[in-house]
Order: structure tokens, then C-alpha cells, then sequence
């Protein structure tokens, strides 16, 4: 697989978007656009580019009626993807659940 890659998780209970909010800022997210329901962010990523900068990270979240869904994906176009997208976005899944 290979682009635009984009991933997509349901995490549901979740916390509320302002805590999602919260909770992406202290992983490192820059919030770049949102309103009451959803919310853009962008980060430096774990990959090196061949011009020696590191792989943008985009993630979007917005609430739906069973808690949030979260969208990840590189900030630029890539040939091929190690793993590391599915594991990043399942970490952050887990960061956007209530505490127990």
C-alpha cells in the first residue's frame, strides 16, 4: 500500500473532544483547525525523509454519536508504509478512552 495512506479507528467510550483535545496536545499534536466536533492536528513523525526531515504527522477527530473516530495519516506522500501508521494511530486510540 502506498500515498495517501490513511488511518481509521472508533474509539468508543471515548473521552470528550475537548479532552481528545488535551490529550493529542501532550503527545505533540498541534492543533491546526476544528470547531465544537472535530479537529485537525499536525505533528513531527519517527520517520526520516531522504532530504533529511521527519514524515509529518496529520490527525483529524471528530465526535459521532458513539464517541470519536480519529483519522491518521503521513503529511505527504509515501511509497510504502513500515507498520508504523497502525501502531502509532492504535496508541492514540488508547490514549482517547476514559481512565479506568
Amino acid at each position: 500500500m502506498w500515498g495517501w495512506k490513511t488511518v481509521e479507528r472508533q474509539v468508543s467510550p471515548s473521552v470528550s473532544i475537548a479532552g481528545a483535545r488535551e490529550r493529542l496536545g501532550a503527545e505533540g499534536f498541534e492543533e491546526q483547525s476544528g470547531d465544537s466536533r472535530h479537529a485537525t492536528f499536525k505533528r513531527n513523525g519517527t520517520r526520516l525523509t531522504t532530504s533529511g526531515d521527519r514524515t509529518e504527522l496529520e490527525a483529524a477527530i471528530a465526535e459521532t454519536d458513539s464517541g470519536l473516530v480519529l483519522h491518521l495519516r503521513y503529511g505527504a506522500f509515501v511509497l510504502f508504509d513500515t507498520g508504523d501508521l497502525e501502531q502509532i494511530a492504535d496508541e492514540l486510540a488508547e490514549k482517547l478512552k476514559p481512565a479506568t
